[in-house]
């Protein structure tokens, strides 16, 4: 054979092997319909290539597309083997914007070659007699059109409209994320011992709220609320106040009754420290005076009485305690043992920040705290702390669009000091070394409970961020160079918010006589994998664990007749890159449990999370609240931060990475624990709700 045939063998044979694993990665990335396409287009391709025909001029035309449409699936062939290479990453956390341009213009400069010199192949191998020097320049011509020009214009502008950042504008205003709170607490004539001698040192959950103190005393029952301290932020001053009362009692007859006027944008709580259970009646008159000042007139004031603890057994303090209920209408009443731990101003910041229930709440989330396991070779493989991001100076916010000139915040180093409006997080992401120490891992809950139907039952919403979401799938066929187009091709990108929901019946039962009071069980988990949202009953979970081999080899479920915390914590099996969360292991081929036909990452949950273990977390809590405020409805902090977490770096429309999540209280699952888009039957087949 001459030297011209092997070099023509040479060359088939890698255009071949080319478009041999274009056709398979886009059958696993994307599903039976794209990889079948890409098949026909293979299969007509090679048909016209060499078949002898009559319509010559359509033949020629057909051809020249064809060229292109095999020249792009070589190009996805092309990808899957750099992916191999270079392995899945994002590169986003620490590149420059200079340095993540360059690798995407080299990238896709490089696909670009490829794509011309393979369509000129198909299009110069044509049989000599029907070869002619303008269609084979016609062909690669007609690829590069059709894919880095039109493409980019019909997938963007067609299937993802409205979805990438907006530019930055003279109009755009950066609004600060909701952070103040203002705190009154009202004591009785004889003051109050609650949070007294506690430490004062802030947890993460609440030290970056901004949180004035006003206290006021009632001299004699339902008398006017005289306030020595208006406004203040020292919380020493604060406690010395809501203890001392009697040694200020002169200052205090001299005090004005005039509330103190709220802030514009903070939430108000007014907390009454009664020093018995009193006359309510007086008490009610107490609270009115106490609300007056805030906005609409005290009508979005939420009020939290705390009254002494009450002996179970004391039928009538019992009764007594709840005729108290009525006294607040938006609010609640508490006993002291309901109260969080720490002292008054730190207890007051919790309730007004998420809500009375947050001690049983938080209670609840640690004991049924998910068990997160991670594939082997998971290149992701941590749950990271915000509040440890922002003290290492690692997030900045930044004018929308990403770009060597956009203008940038001094980095943030609390969650208050992100502003919304056009903007998005730039984040950079410290070493592994830094993400294996014990600070700096955290898993996150938003607890909400709902009442419906006499049940009452509590959504613990756990969420757990990292870095970055590498996509594996299909070889990496559609995350290749050239091939990112934001959001449509290829689901790389900076950042990921995932998470599993788990529901408990906190129902209280009437006790009967001699019956045991019902304690808190999971009814059901929810897992979320990609834009759905599946659910399993909690005592079919405990049997799929108890019977699947590879769960019983990683020895991680206790089995059969387990008790206590050994037998309470779900388990949740994180892909590998896409970090979907799944209720089994899954080694090899893997797929999606709502889409089949779709591939997704491995699971096989030989990777343990370091901090399931509690005692890996020392002192550190690693189960922290999302951040939110108004008692818990709404997202605060970092959590109410609009734009997103992280910058996809794009030439015209073409990208190093996919446009980054938004944080948790931005996203669907957040405002609707409740939902999931179906269940799973005895068979372990995903059924749809309808």
């Amino acid at each position: 054979m001459n030297e011209l045939s092997w070099s023509r063998l040479l060359a088939a044979a890698v255009a071949v092997a080319l478009v041999a694993l274009g056709v398979a990665g886009a059958w696993d990335a994307a599903g039976p319909l794209a990889g079948g396409a890409a098949a026909v287009v293979v299969v007509l391709g090679a048909v016209l290539k060499w078949w002898d025909g009559a319509a010559e001029l359509a033949v020629r035309l057909l051809r020249v597309l064809f060229a292109a449409a095999v020249g792009m699936i070589a190009v996805v062939g092309f990808g899957v083997v750099v992916h191999a290479i270079v392995g899945p990453t994002s590169d986003a956390a620490t590149d420059t914007y200079a340095d993540a341009r360059a690798r995407l213009l080299l990238g896709l400069g490089v696909a670009t070659v490829v794509l011309v010199l393979v369509s000129l192949w198909y299009a110069w191998t044509v049989p000599g007699e029907r070869r002619s020097r303008g269609w084979v320049i016609a062909a690669p011509v007609t690829a590069f059109l059709l894919i880095v020009v039109a493409g980019p214009l019909l997938l963007v502008d067609g299937l993802h409209a409205g979805k990438r950042p907006a530019s930055a504008s003279a109009a755009t205003v950066a609004a600060p994320v909701p952070a103040k709170i203002d705190v009154r607490i009202v004591t009785g004539a004889g003051g109050s011992s609650v949070g007294a001698g506690a430490a004062t040192v802030l947890e993460p959950a609440i030290r970056d709220y901004d949180v004035r103190f006003s206290v006021g005393h009632v001299t004699r029952p339902g008398g006017p609320v005289r306030w020595t301290v208006r406004q203040s932020e020292d919380v020493d001053a604060v406690r010395a106040a809501v203890r001392r009362p009697a040694a200020e009692a002169r200052a205090a007859a001299r005090a004005p009754t005039a509330a103190p006027i709220a802030r514009p944008g903070a939430d108000p709580l007014v907390l009454l420290l009664p020093d018995g259970l009193g006359d309510r009646d007086a008490w009610q008159r107490v609270a009115i005076a106490a609300r007056a000042g805030n906005p609409a007139g005290g009508a979005t004031t939420r009020t939290i009485a705390v009254l002494p603890d009450v002996d179970p057994a004391d039928e009538a303090r019992q009764a007594r305690l709840r005729t108290w209920d009525e006294l607040v209408a938006r609010g609640a009443v508490l006993t002291r043992r309901d109260l969080p731990r720490g002292p008054v101003t730190a207890a007051a910041t919790w309730l007004a920040a998420y809500g009375p229930t947050v001690k049983r709440d938080l209670a609840l989330a640690e004991r049924f705290r998910p068990v997160v396991r991670f594939d082997e070779d998971e290149p992701v493989p941590h749950l990271v702390s915000v509040d440890a991001l922002l003290e290492r100076r690692a997030v900045a916010v930044c004018d929308d669009p990403p770009g060597p000139d956009e203008r940038c915040d001094a980095a943030a180093t609390s969650g208050a000091d992100l502003a919304s409006g056009g903007r998005h997080l730039r984040i950079r992401v410290p070493p592994d070394r830094a993400l294996d120490e014990p600070a700096a891992a955290a898993m996150y809950v938003h607890p909400v409970t709902v009442q419906d139907a006499g049940r009452s039952t509590l959504y613990l919403d756990y969420w757990w961020y990292l870095t970055d979401n590498p996509v594996d799938v299909g070889g990496g066929a559609l995350c290749g160079p050239g091939l990112v187009v934001d959001g449509v091709t290829c689901l790389n990108h900076q950042s990921d918010w995932e998470g599993i929901t788990v529901v408990v019946d906190v129902t209280e039962q009437p006790e009967a006589e001699g019956a045991e009071r019902t304690a808190p069980a999971i009814r059901s988990v929810q897992y979320a994998a990609h834009s759905d949202v599946v659910e399993y009953r909690w005592d079919q979970l405990r049997r799929l664990w108890n019977a699947d081999p590879a769960v019983r080899r990683l020895g991680i479920w206790p089995g059969p007749g387990a008790a206590g915390a050994a037998g309470e914590r779900p388990l949740a099996f994180v892909a590998a890159g896409t970090h979907s969360t799944y209720a089994l292991p899954c080694s090899g081929t893997c797929r999606q449990l709502t889409q089949r036909s779709l591939g997704d990452g491995e699971r096989d949950g030989r990777r343990a999370w370091p901090a399931n273990a509690r005692e890996r977390c020392g002192e550190h809590a690693c189960l922290q609240p999302l951040p939110t405020r108004q008692g818990g409805a709404t997202p605060a902090l970092w959590s109410a931060f609009t734009g997103v977490w992280g910058e996809a770096v794009c030439v015209w429309d073409f990208c190093i990475t996919g446009t980054p999540p938004k944080a948790p209280g931005q996203q669907g699952r957040y405002r609707t624990p409740s939902h999931s888009s179906g269940t799973v039957d005895a068979r372990g087949r995903y059924v749809a709700r309808p």
